[in-house]
């Protein structure tokens, strides 16, 4: 399977591209934007935690939105405009009380904030129904985008003010919008009667009932909440390492810049790994503990550059995750089941394990400082990789078994061959 940038590749890579360019302007620097505006770091914590109880309180609704009345598309362009229309009053939604920003805020995150699983649900639904696409490649539009707005916006921030991330925030979401229109409706692609029979037979309880007897699908479940609770150290509590070795918002931007633009090739450099045969296990393992060692060296090193030249580290732990996980879910879920366990994936993992991380993170740095925090989140990824050695242990014994039972069949196909060409002689 050759990777190409042909027309369906192309616009779902730019519209992929400029939505998380859109949700990086805003979301990407809300840390930065509260604490610019004088908000505490146990502040900015509980921010950031209300939108992930927002996140994981709202996946089950708009699943049952994308199921029963709306196409993805239409469900994304609403949440577009509702979150580029509340961005628009922010600069004076912060002049009033910390209650108001805080509840707009989390508002806002019922939005374009939470619209990054229904950007990959649309995009999976096409690519099941239309040849020649690649989820990977279209991926990376989201990581690249999201680098170069980190750096300019990062850049923009020195010289025009924290406010002009509104503005590339509302500029962005509307050309996201105007690109989202042209393509291609996920409700128009048609599924067989059986396909739509099944669907309909699917509740939400029976499908839980299902997915929580798939071990491999649980252990997976409990890895990410774990990886997401660490994660936030790179995201929600970044600029606060940067802040604390002597950078800016510039040098913030540039860290994430180096982050995102080199997932861009881990992740194509990963589609060819799993294109010749790897598992995505094996390729999850080496994403948990080069994070581990990330977040290690961030822990023993006061030196802004190192710290900087880490996010290259993290390109790696982070290109491979974003690479697999889709995939792998979808391989280990039951069939027919496999959009619920995505959508519960996204709802219990990133809402619960960022939750987790954005509050517990706040008020251990407030309360002991960015160290204990650090070494915290670097235990938290190496307890993913020993939760997850059985499966990595088992699905090699199991490619084994496999390739020595093809040798074998192989060995038998040949014998009697050998066998006539003798009698023969």
């Amino acid at each position: 399977m050759k990777m190409s940038f042909k027309r369906s590749n192309l616009g779902f890579f730019l519209m992929d591209g400029m939505f998380f360019a859109s949700y990086c302007a805003m979301f990407g620097f809300t840390t930065t934007i509260l604490l610019d505006y004088g908000y505490t770091v146990a502040q900015c914590g509980m921010v950031n935690t209300l939108q992930f109880v927002v996140f994981m309180l709202n996946q089950p609704i708009y699943g049952y939105l994308l199921d029963n009345v709306i196409s993805a598309k239409k469900l994304l362009m609403v949440m577009i405009l509702g979150g580029i229309t509340m961005a628009a009053f922010l600069p004076w939604v912060f002049t009033q009380g910390v209650l108001v920003v805080t509840g707009y805020i989390t508002i806002m995150s019922f939005f374009i904030f939470s619209g990054g699983p229904i950007t990959d649900t649309w995009v999976i639904a096409v690519i099941n129904k239309t040849r020649g696409m690649d989820y990977g490649l279209i991926r990376c539009g989201g990581s690249v985008f999201y680098a170069f707005t980190a750096l300019i916006a990062g850049n923009l921030i020195t010289t025009w003010g924290i406010e002009v991330l509104f503005l590339i925030h509302i500029l962005l979401g509307a050309l996201t919008m105007v690109i989202a229109f042209f393509m291609v409706d996920d409700k128009k692609i048609e599924s067989t009667r059986d396909e739509r029979e099944k669907i309909k037979k699917l509740s939400f309880k029976k499908s839980i009932t299902v997915l929580f007897k798939n071990k491999d699908y649980i252990v997976f479940l409990v890895c990410m909440c774990i990886f997401n609770f660490a994660t936030k150290l790179s995201s929600t509590y970044l600029p606060m390492v940067i802040d604390s070795v002597g950078g800016d918002s510039g040098h913030f931007g540039l860290a994430v810049f180096l982050g995102s633009l080199g997932e861009v090739g881990v992740m194509l450099l990963a589609s060819r790994i799993m294109i010749r045969g790897v598992p995505p296990v094996y390729l999850y393992g080496v994403a948990v503990l080069v994070c581990a060692l990330r977040y290690f060296i961030m822990g023993v090193s006061d030196v802004l550059w190192v710290i900087l030249a880490t996010q290259l580290v993290q390109a790696v732990g982070f290109g491979l995750n974003l690479r697999i996980n889709a995939e792998y879910v979808i391989h280990i879920a039951p069939k027919g089941y496999e959009g619920m366990a995505l959508l519960f994936l996204g709802a219990i993992a990133n809402g619960v394990g960022s939750m987790l991380g954005s509050f517990m993170g706040g008020q251990i740095i407030q309360q002991w400082g960015l160290t204990p925090y650090i070494y915290l989140c670097t235990g938290c990824m190496l307890t993913v990789f020993v939760v997850f050695i059985p499966t990595i242990l088992r699905t090699h014994k199991e490619r084994v078994a496999h390739k020595l039972d093809y040798l074998l069949a192989r060995s038998m196909a040949t014998q009697p061959r050998e066998e006539e060409v003798e009698s023969n002689s």
